[in-house]
């Protein structure tokens, strides 16, 4: 399976909000009539639904542009990637299938929770663009498949809570200023009162975040139309955004010392590491986008910080590894995980290399 280019992929976008919300997506959740849930498929039921839904995608308009393929056939390296981009689960079922567009920004994933799980992504603040394509590639495949719905209950899935509309919605965030103050009490009240709930994006083997990055999603599709939840979602990103920025304008005035001390560290850990580890890097990145968001450095771009979290993910290293006739010294050269971790510090350094600290 190939991989596009990440320079022109959908994270090296520009998106509104993207200050505090990195990235948006909108999820449907959908079953085939007449076929049962996940748990109750027998013989070759999977089969025979993944077979349906990749027929049905090879009548959208644009076709061409949809790449259909079996999970346990694709290369672990890919599927890897998949996980990393947050279109595959790390849980694989049988017949698991994967339908994704040539920019990367929709997917459908068949036979895992669901019979199948159409998402779209978009950089910052703009779950508009992503139902908009959500919306009308479901639109499409019901010309040539039946949904499982009713008047009463709407779309009809393996939980209650994917019923109704079938739809969720997420964002990954960064709030690096409201953790430094201690005031997540609050943010965590506003979140769950809106009907969403806030996890760790990244946490590599440890019980908190790392970096400041957390993913808001919305618990429940069965309340609501589509329209009303996608406005609640945008409703809330924006409360979460005037309260990062307060937070952020409070450290800069009240505790500048200490704020340029994380800054600053980030700053050396990229600089003058020669390997780092995925959860160093992503502090390092968090600790350079604190800092750019707080008028300290300049140099880089919102899209370009965001873009180095997928960047700097292993499997993502690997795939350039791979494709690259690199080469690196001797102690390196013989050990994966050494040769993951010393490309990973290059590529922060090249990305912070025209950085300036503001005094």
């Amino acid at each position: 399976m190939s991989l596009e280019n990440n320079d022109g992929a959908w994270f090296s976008a520009d998106g509104a909000d993207n200050d505090v919300i990195l990235s948006s997506r909108v999820r449907l959740a959908r079953n085939l009539a007449n076929f049962p849930f996940k748990g109750r498929m027998r013989g070759d039921d999977r089969e025979r639904v993944r077979a349906i839904l990749f027929d049905a995608f090879s009548h959208l308009e644009n076709a061409d542009l949809y790449h259909c393929v079996s999970v346990k056939d694709m290369e672990k390296l890919g599927v890897k990637i998949m996980e990393e981009r947050g279109i595959l689960s790390e849980k694989r079922t049988n017949g698991e299938g994967l339908v994704i567009r040539a920019d990367g920004r929709v997917a459908c994933v068949v036979n895992a929770e669901d019979h199948a799980r159409i998402s779209s992504f978009s950089a910052g603040l703009n779950f508009d663009a992503c139902a908009t394509d959500c919306f009308k590639i479901d639109d499409e495949l019901q010309k040539y498949v039946q949904f499982a719905a009713s008047y009463d209950f709407g779309y009809l899935n393996s939980s209650v809570f994917d019923s109704g509309s079938g739809m969720k919605t997420s964002a990954l965030i960064h709030i690096p200023a409201t953790e430094f103050l201690q005031d997540e009490t609050s943010l965590l009240d506003l979140i769950s009162k809106n009907g969403f709930k806030i996890s760790p994006c990244y946490n590599i083997g440890y019980e908190m975040t790392i970096g400041s990055y957390y993913q808001i999603s919305s618990i429940s599709g069965a309340e609501g139309n589509q329209i009303d939840q996608i406005a609640s979602a945008v409703a809330l990103c924006r409360r979460i955004c005037a309260i990062e920025r307060k937070s952020r304008e409070k450290v800069r005035q009240n505790q500048p010392t200490l704020l340029r001390n994380v800054v600053y560290k980030a700053y050396a850990l990229s600089r003058f590491s020669c390997v780092l580890s995925l959860r160093e890097a992503i502090e390092a990145i968090s600790g350079i986008k604190w800092g750019v968001d707080s008028g300290i450095v300049d140099g880089i771009g919102e899209s370009e910080l965001f873009s180095l979290l997928y960047k700097v993910q292993s499997a993502h290293i690997e795939f350039v590894l791979k494709n690259s006739a690199l080469t690196f010294e001797n102690d390196i050269e013989a050990d994966i995980k050494h040769k993951i971790g010393r490309l990973r510090s290059m590529i922060l350094q090249e990305a912070f290399e025209n950085l300036e600290i503001k005094e």
